[in-house]
């Protein structure tokens, strides 16, 4: 009795990372990810936004959301259990652009967002 296997691939993986730099003119952070926007070519993709950290510094992720948010295209997040990394898939079935809000959260509580582009191009 011989099996029959369908050889299918594994997901994508794009990471991208999330410096954040305090602005003491400011007083606020200036957040940048990189790289940003991001293009998802491939179904079923594993998004993975991981914070930077600079000297001293200790933030985490305490969640996101993002727009337009009818669109299901994104599995519900998963924070890492140092919450420095915040992970989702992407089915990537629509052409569709979406703002993604970071939510961070520093030592003092203080808490920002960071709005990075995905932008859904299945088939490209």
């Amino acid at each position: 009795m011989t099996s029959q296997h369908k050889i299918v691939n594994g997901p994508q993986y794009f990471n991208v990372d999330v410096h954040c730099t305090w602005d003491p003119q400011t007083d606020t952070y200036i957040t940048k990810t990189f790289p940003d926007p991001i293009t998802i070519t491939e179904p079923n993709t594993i998004i993975n936004y991981q914070i930077i950290q600079g000297p001293g510094q200790k933030l985490v992720f305490i969640g996101m959301s993002k727009l337009p948010d009818h669109q299901h295209q994104f599995s519900v997040p998963s924070i890492s259990v140092d919450r420095t990394m915040i992970t989702f898939s992407d089915a990537n079935t629509k052409k569709v652009t979406f703002n993604v809000d970071l939510y961070v959260a520093d030592a003092d509580g203080n808490l920002f967002s960071h709005d990075p582009q995905v932008l859904n191009e299945p088939g490209k």
